[in-house]
């Protein structure tokens, strides 16, 4: 049996063939696929053919978009990217907003910087995610057949929240008036049961709202943003009627008010993306496709030839193509004329590989390099699983013993070495010399692994000074140390996937400022796991002192290694 039936109408199946192809396909691309079609769908129409005869007669949105697919060699792998790229930076928001309530009282204002932020970035990402900005594109060319109800997207989730707030409000009221009675004990475990029952509510209703933004329309995507809200004020509801210290307000009613603050920010943020989505307002330019230039195109070809070609053979096609590009501007023609008269530098490619048979043998044999790169990045994963959130802030499973460091260098040449390879970094270095990309790195991505290297190193030594140090709590009751390694590990991780999404989409230069930051982030959780597993209290300072110093290998690797991948990039450059 299947799970949605075929569509009936032209429109249907150009949405469905969209729906399908945008994940794999840029958006003037499926524009264009789906304009052919609904050039074919008229063409029949006018021989006298009726809606269904032409559906017949194409097939079925599934097959049409396989076929297409079988002819563009890079799609799946550019969906691959894509998708991974933003999954991996949802997942670090959801890590900060962990790290932000982990162990901290309800009033903590780290907790609610941590839900501010939250909210407004993982909608965006999650947008990006879902191929938002190309899928608002598509439906307003071409709409799905039904338009979503805003039953289920706004009124659904705004009624349980109004009707919850009354409960809450009500049973406060009691409860402070000293009404209950002997039920105050019952009464508190049912309302857990009833909040923890709504939240259950709450996600099915999540669960079936994204599936219905993947698979019917993006116009779905406010309601999933409106219900993360609400069920965060059920969450901070369940927080405050069973935290052991509850928050201390002069009103209880005033506390639950608080627990809205979740969900109106979701509100308004749902709100917000409905207006772009409606196109009632412009999107921000996050959301927006950048226009290409003849140098971002020419280098954007390059890119994609050195996955399938060798440099000499790419450089060859892309003096082709300036030379196409000189020719046209002395006829007269603009640049932005003779970008869209050429195809997409990925369909260049495709036909490329068509041609060339030797070329899918070349692309599986740069892929080997993939199995040592995931052994290197495993086996940094696994130094940052040492943590183990815990009472007191944070607490490690092990601790990194005197020769730890080497294995955390290891992993660290291993990847950089690897992943340069996967890269084809030399060949890309030769590329760039003579179809240099449009944006390079700016300093500040070296300075700041630097700074707060400095930073966090020069603490860590004022401590084994200072033993007590390590303890210190601010105001809000939380290690500050330890949660200052966690958000700027947190903070550089995000900074090194935005990275190493530039370097695969533009300069290769990004590659040593992306090794230098992994560099940081190794050391980091490396002193952090000495500092807390060393009884620094008792043991001698020059114990303590030297044992130190074997935590900061991983961080000179780093700098070492980006050092001598310029110094390749820099040499490979001159070579033709």
């Amino acid at each position: 049996m299947k799970l949605r039936a075929e569509p009936s109408t032209r429109q249907g199946w150009l949405d469905r063939l969209g729906r399908r192809l945008v994940w794999y396909l840029p958006e003037r691309q499926v524009m264009e696929i789906l304009t052919d079609y609904q050039e074919q769908f008229e063409a029949g129409t006018e021989r006298g053919r009726t809606e269904q005869e032409a559906l017949e007669a194409i097939g079925r949105p599934a097959d049409a978009a396989a076929e297409l697919l079988e002819g563009e060699p890079t799609a799946r792998f550019a969906r691959l990217r894509t998708s991974l790229t933003w999954g991996g930076v949802l997942a670090l928001c959801f890590a900060f907003l962990w790290v932000s309530m982990v162990n901290a009282a309800y009033t903590n204002q780290i907790t609610w910087v941590g839900v501010y932020v939250f909210i407004p970035t993982a909608a965006a990402v999650a947008f990006m995610l879902l191929r938002g900005p190309a899928r608002v594109a598509l439906e307003r060319a071409f709409p799905p057949e039904r338009t979503p109800s805003p039953v289920l997207v706004y009124y659904v989730p705004f009624v349980l929240m109004v009707l919850f707030e009354a409960a809450e409000q009500i049973l406060a009221l009691l409860a402070e008036n000293g009404r209950l009675g002997t039920f105050n004990g019952n009464i508190g475990e049912l309302n857990t049961w009833f909040i923890l029952e709504l939240e259950l509510v709450f996600f099915a209703l999540l669960v079936w709202l994204v599936f219905r933004s993947v698979t019917a329309s993006i116009r779905y995507f406010p309601g999933v943003i409106h219900t993360v809200g609400a069920m965060g004020t059920a969450f901070f509801s369940y927080i405050y009627f069973t935290a052991m210290n509850p928050i201390e307000l002069p009103v209880p009613a005033l506390a639950l008010v608080f627990c809205l603050i979740p969900y109106a920010l979701a509100l308004g943020t749902a709100l917000m993306f409905q207006r772009w989505i409606d196109g009632r307002r412009p999107m921000p330019q996050l959301f927006r496709t950048g226009t290409v230039s003849r140098q971002g195109w020419l280098h954007r070809l390059g890119q994609s030839l050195l996955g399938w070609f060798p440099a000499g053979q790419a450089l060859e096609v892309l003096e082709d193509y300036r030379e196409q590009f000189e020719l046209g501007l002395e006829r007269g023609r603009n640049e932005e004329e003779l970008l869209l008269a050429l195809d997409r530098p990925e369909e260049v490619v495709r036909d490329l590989v068509k041609e060339d048979w030797k070329a899918k043998r070349y692309h599986r044999r740069s892929l080997r390099w993939a199995a040592p790169l995931a052994v290197g990045v495993w086996l940094l994963v696994e130094l940052a699983k040492a943590f183990e959130f815990g009472f007191g802030g944070l607490r490690w499973l092990y601790c990194v013993r005197d020769e730890n460091w080497k294995l955390v260098t290891f992993a660290l040449a291993l990847s950089a070495v690897s992943g340069f390879a996967l890269l084809h970094g030399r060949d890309r270095a030769v590329l760039e010399r003579r179809f240099p990309a449009e944006k390079k790195p700016g300093l500040w991505l070296w300075l700041l692994p630097l700074v707060l290297t400095a930073v966090m190193n020069g603490w860590a030594l004022w401590i084994l000074q200072e033993p007590a140090e390590l303890w210190r709590v601010t105001p809000f009751n939380f290690p500050l140390y330890a949660v200052s390694i966690e958000l700027s590990v947190l903070g550089m991780t995000a900074l090194l996937v935005w990275t190493l999404s530039r370097c695969a989409s533009g300069s290769i230069w990004h590659f040593p400022a992306a090794v230098h930051m992994t560099g940081y982030i190794a050391q980091v959780l490396c002193a952090g796991i000495f500092l807390h597993g060393m009884d620094i209290e008792y043991a001698e300072t020059s114990e303590a002192f030297r044992r130190f110093l074997l935590t900061l290998p991983p961080y000179g690797a780093g700098v070492l290694l980006a050092a001598g991948l310029g110094l390749v990039i820099r040499s490979a450059g001159k070579e033709r």
